[in-house]
């Protein structure tokens, strides 16, 4: 007896376009779905980075700021605005270590106070010697030496290209400074607006002149200031903000961040 065969016939033009219609209706829906979750994922990605930024900017001003004045008769803080203003210090590098002593055997040889301090200087970099609280310079020598060997284990720096005759004494500081720039190096903080940046100026005007960017991305900057009984500024009240990038799509909104400090000189 034959048996009845099944029916082998496809799909039919309807029904595939039902069935692909109903597909795309949820891929759609899918999408829509997952859309507004990527997008927040991305600025707070951004958001993240931008407060990141804001903080790295924010420490490199505060170790500036603090380093006004030092070693310096000049007023810590000059040609000061809304948006700029200018350290006067010694060392633009931030670096410098206290003597304790000069070997009594080997006059090249300086025993330093810490060993962190031996190790901001490196070997082949120029330096002072300048005698606090007044910039004085032991022996009237203004010129540069260079470091030749540090054992931060020893806790000792060995200079090169030191006076003949001078002493050094305890408390003198060696100084990191650039070949090319006076006693008293110059920092000029400024904000860009049209570049969005913080700019690092040092010795502006000078051979020696040199400019880094601090932070990217700071949409606006603004200084306030606050003075002793003498009026020399002892307070920066920093304020910085920073925001996302642009979607070129134009999806993702712009957000924005605000960071606020105030930082007190120590060397007034």
């Amino acid at each position: 007896m034959l048996k009845k065969l099944g029916d082998n016939r496809g799909f039919s033009l309807i029904e595939t376009v039902v069935a692909a219609s109903i597909m795309l209706i949820v891929v759609a829906v899918v999408f829509r779905l997952f859309m507004p979750t990527n997008e927040t994922a991305t600025v707070q990605r951004g958001v993240a980075d931008v407060q990141k930024n804001l903080r790295v900017a924010l420490e490199h001003l505060s170790n500036d700021i603090r380093m006004a004045g030092f070693l310096t008769t000049q007023d810590p803080i000059v040609d000061r605005s809304s948006t700029a203003f200018t350290i006067n210090t010694v060392t633009a590098a931030r670096r410098y270590a206290r003597i304790v002593q000069q070997d009594p055997s080997d006059s090249s040889l300086f025993h330093i106070a810490t060993e962190s301090m031996v190790e901001r200087l490196h070997v082949g970099e120029t330096v002072r010697i300048l005698r606090p609280p007044n910039q004085e310079l032991p022996g009237g020598y203004a010129g540069l030496m260079t470091v030749s060997a540090t054992n931060p284990a020893s806790r000792t720096i060995r200079l090169s290209g030191l006076p003949a005759g001078v002493t050094y004494q305890d408390g003198d500081m060696i100084v990191r400074t650039d070949s090319g720039t006076a006693v008293v190096n110059t920092l000029r903080i400024e904000h860009d607006a049209g570049l969005n940046l913080i700019r690092r100026i040092i010795n502006e005007g000078t051979t020696a002149s040199r400019s880094q960017i601090l932070a990217h991305n700071i949409s606006q900057a603004e200084f306030s200031y606050e003075f002793n009984d003498d009026g020399l500024v002892k307070t920066i009240v920093v304020e910085l903000t920073g925001s996302t990038q642009t979607d070129p799509a134009g999806t993702i909104p712009v957000a924005q961040r605000t960071l606020r400090s105030s930082v007190s000189l120590r060397n007034l």
